[in-house]
């Protein structure tokens, strides 16, 4: 059996176990539906290319599924989407659980995935940026690719910067690249700064857990600064986070 069909296996198992504790009432309501080709432009690469000879798409934060369904339908795909909250997403199944909190996406796609996004999502909801970071780092497979679009605030300082490609590079072999950029906001169309994660190379090697350690060590200990943004009634907040060894 091969690896895809293997992993299929473990991704039903997977879905259907968080099926039982998937959050009940309307989830969130989002600003717009991303399909894959704004991605492209956001991540300023060719997604479909990456994935013209198949492999595992992994989508952290799929929200209403537009993109996850599109990559289900490239040959030889195979799609999932990981959210917290139920979307009803067409064409790909859903693992709903929190990334990288729950443990279950990382046991099941580790070491697998070809392409995985994160275009504001787990590693800008999550308290802590370096741990979504080092997890997601950890899913992709031989010639793997994970791209992260978040807030600077959320990494702000060039020193804390090239410390996590350091450590990421001696573990694994893999690299980090980190690009500023301007986008506009879904919500009212502003200018908006960002900054693009593009994680490459195989993550067999990496060990969540024992490589959060090292990253914190040498790049500091991410506390929370001030919300960089929230929404009307508080329930989300994204925080602003500083490292201090």
């Amino acid at each position: 059996m091969g690896i895809l069909a293997t992993r299929k296996i473990d991704a039903q198992a997977a879905i259907l176990q968080s099926l039982s504790r998937r959050p009940s009432g309307d989830p969130p309501d989002w600003p717009n539906t991303r399909g894959l080709d704004k991605y492209v432009e956001a991540f300023g690469v060719d997604i479909p290319a990456l994935l013209q000879e198949g492999g595992i798409y992994l989508e952290l934060g799929c929200g209403e599924g537009k993109a996850l369904s599109e990559a289900a339908q490239l040959p030889g795909v195979e799609a999932y989407g990981a959210c917290l909250h139920e979307q009803h997403p067409l064409g790909a199944p859903v693992i709903y659980a929190e990334f990288p909190k729950d443990p279950i996406i990382y046991e099941t796609f580790a070491g697998t995935v070809k392409v995985s996004p994160d275009y504001y999502g787990p590693a800008t909801y999550h308290d802590d940026f370096l741990r979504s970071f080092i997890t997601q780092a950890g899913l992709l497979g031989p010639g793997g690719h994970a791209f992260i679009l978040t807030y600077p605030q959320r990494i702000p300082d060039d020193h804390t910067r090239h410390q996590v490609e350091k450590v990421l590079s001696d573990r694994s072999g893999q690299t980090a690249r980190f690009q500023e950029i301007m986008t506009k906001s879904d919500y009212d169309g502003r200018d908006l700064p960002a900054v693009i994660v593009h994680i490459s190379g195989s993550g067999e090697a990496i060990n969540p857990s024992k490589d959060y350690s090292r990253l914190t060590k040498a790049a500091g200990k991410p506390q929370k600064t001030k919300p960089v943004w929230k929404n009307s009634d508080g329930s989300a907040i994204i925080w602003g986070l500083s490292y201090a060894a």
